[in-house]
């Protein structure tokens, strides 16, 4: 289950989510299960992040970083992945 305060870090957007993650390279974000179906996340920071069966249908990936995340059983079902750095990362 998703850290409560992950999820919300994330919910207010990429520059805040990006800001904190470089504040907070110490720690893996836990974003196991989350419902991101629809999100907007272009442009961010989820290197290291625990993405297990995190649901992303039709959410927006665009140019997003999953470098060394782990999204073993993530649902991405129509996401736009263009551009997206996808090194290193667990897909099962």
């Amino acid at each position: 289950m998703a850290n409560q305060k992950h999820l919300d870090l994330l919910k207010k957007g990429s520059n805040t989510w990006n800001r904190w993650r470089g504040e907070h390279l110490d720690i893996l974000p836990d974003l196991s299960e989350a419902n991101l179906r629809y999100a907007d996340l272009r442009d961010t920071k989820l290197t290291r992040a625990d993405l297990t069966r995190a649901n992303f249908s039709e959410a927006d990936l665009t140019r997003a970083d999953f470098s060394g995340a782990d999204l073993n059983k993530a649902i991405l079902v129509q996401t736009k992945l263009n551009n997206d750095s996808l090194t290193n990362c667990k897909v099962y």
